[in-house]
């Protein structure tokens, strides 16, 4: 069993059964709807019962009063803990006001109102993408990765490259290659992967080299797939135990790969 979460699930709990051939990356502690946490009592009142409805019944066990007058019977955050072997989806969380409207127009899909910045604290080396890069590193790509260049479009590319309002011009370029055509994608995909991966040609640049590295890993996961070229926009991170990430709100992100994590 490769997933590290799979295997403490089935120590501490021997009767739990999990399918070797099943995805298993992320265990949550807490209260979200999603996935609720379910409590071990001492009496029947309080055994296997969701947390939050033990915390509806005895709301002290949520902490102070200030906290419970803040937040009600429930908790103010979720406990996550991640073992990553294959790269997990770019995503980014909604600030509160964003949370609470998707929830009030589609609480089925958002059942959750809360905003979630992030923070994630690495037990193992663990690699992430997070943020976009600073702008002079992606017109570096631009400049010294083709591909990269093409499925953004020239004209994109120039405007970024000659625009004060880098901010601007970045979401401008980065939904330019979006609208690319499927046609575009995979023939840029298919020549970068022939020039990196196939070919093995290494790059004399230490920013390329590393990059190249983790473009082939993305790619062997998820061929001919516009997220490949990810490591061109956001940062990339290798986080050493006991190293954390904060990701605030609206902030793209991807866990990459790693044995085990818990943000919350």
């Amino acid at each position: 069993m490769d997933s590290c979460i799979a295997r403490f699930m089935r120590n501490q709990m021997p009767s739990y059964t999990v399918d070797d051939d099943t995805p298993f990356a992320e265990l949550w502690m807490g209260t979200h709807p999603s996935g609720p946490s379910v409590v071990v009592g001492s009496t029947p009142d309080q055994n296997n019962i969701t947390l939050l409805h033990f915390l509806s019944n005895y709301p002290e066990y949520a902490g102070n009063v200030r906290i419970v007058t803040k937040y009600g019977k429930n908790l103010p955050f979720l406990f996550k803990v991640l073992s990553v072997r294959k790269a997990l989806s770019i995503q980014a969380h909604p600030d509160k006001a964003l949370a609470e409207k998707l929830h009030h127009d589609d609480p089925f899909h958002y059942p959750d109102a809360n905003h979630k910045p992030e923070l994630a604290i690495a037990l193992t080396e663990f690699e992430a993408l997070c943020g976009f890069r600073p702008y002079e590193e992606i017109e570096f790509f631009l400049n010294n990765v083709p591909e990269f260049k093409n499925v953004v479009g020239a004209d994109a590319a120039k405007t970024f490259s000659e625009t004060v309002d880098k901010k601007q011009g970045l979401k401008d370029m980065f939904t330019s290659m979006m609208n690319s055509s499927e046609s575009v994608i995979r023939e840029n995909l298919t020549s970068l992967q022939a020039r990196w991966y196939w070919s093995n040609q290494s790059e004399s640049d230490q920013r390329l080299e590393m990059i190249r590295k983790v473009f082939v890993k993305l790619n062997k996961e998820f061929p001919n797939d516009i997220g490949c070229f990810s490591v061109f926009w956001f940062n990339y991170l290798v986080l050493q135990p006991g190293e954390a990430i904060f990701i605030g709100e609206d902030e793209p992100h991807a866990y990459f790969r790693g044995g085990m994590c818990v943000s919350f």
